[in-house]
């Protein structure tokens, strides 16, 4: 009887260990199946190949804080070169976005921007010394037209002879009319305590407004704003708090 019992402990212990054995085998799979190319600040790069279970990344990716993008961008930042296309990614969330002051005696502005956002000059542009100020959405895919995230140019234009903030808004407007839609016409409007005009175009990717806000009788500030977004994180409000706080010089 004794023998009998020592038998049928021997069987459960060494079933348990088959039982276990094959448990941590599943999860060693199950993680394995989070393939990682290459990661950084902004986003991790899972792959480019088509997942039949995105249970695995999904979890990775709120565990990590991020939002999934099936079809994220497949470049590494500060990448020169990569393979344009869709990758699966997981589009890592700021939670306290820190905000800065940009000021520029040539273009003639002060303003707040988000730190995160990308910030170009053109100070020897040949229409006018230009800055831009541009921040992307979760879905946006480098190389290809804007329709998430919001992206803002600011060009201090001098007047020709017979130019206007109205005139110009005019021609840009039939510019645009020719190539794409006007969504709103030309209007009256005041920004940062300055009168101008404005109107409302789509041509490819998101809508855009145009507006001619003059700064004295020689010279105009052209400002061009792209806004689109799909996925909620708030640009409408980034833009209105940059704007809010505008400071023309």
């Amino acid at each position: 009887m004794e023998s009998r019992t020592r038998l049928i402990l021997l069987v459960v212990v060494v079933f348990s260990v088959i039982i276990a054995g094959f448990l941590f085998t599943a999860y060693v799979d199950n993680e394995a199946t989070v393939n990682i190319e290459s990661e950084s600040a902004e986003r991790v790069i899972y792959t480019m190949e088509t997942v039949g279970d995105l249970a695995p990344y999904k979890a990775h990716c709120t565990e990590i804080g991020g939002v999934l993008n099936e079809c994220g961008s497949a470049c590494a930042t500060g990448s020169d070169l990569c393979v344009k296309g869709c990758a699966l990614t997981c589009e890592l969330v700021d939670a306290t976005p820190v905000w800065e002051i940009y000021a520029n005696e040539n273009v003639g502005i002060q303003m707040p921007y988000r730190s995160d956002m990308t910030v170009y000059e053109d100070l020897e542009g040949q229409h006018g010394p230009l800055v831009s100020f541009s921040l992307w959405g979760p879905t946006q895919i480098e190389n290809s037209e804007f329709f998430d995230g919001v992206g803002i140019s600011i060009r201090r234009r001098e007047l020709a002879s017979g130019e206007s903030p109205l005139s110009l808004a005019q021609e840009q407007e039939a510019q645009s009319r020719n190539v794409g839609e006007i969504l709103s016409g030309i209007e009256t409007i005041t920004l940062a305590g300055r009168s101008g005009f404005g109107f409302m175009e789509q041509t490819v990717g998101a809508p855009v407004k145009r507006m001619f806000i003059k700064v004295d009788d020689d010279t105009v500030l052209d400002i061009g704003i792209a806004l689109a977004d799909p996925t909620d994180e708030g640009f409408a409000s980034v833009t209105r708090k940059m704007f809010d706080a505008l400071v023309i010089k």
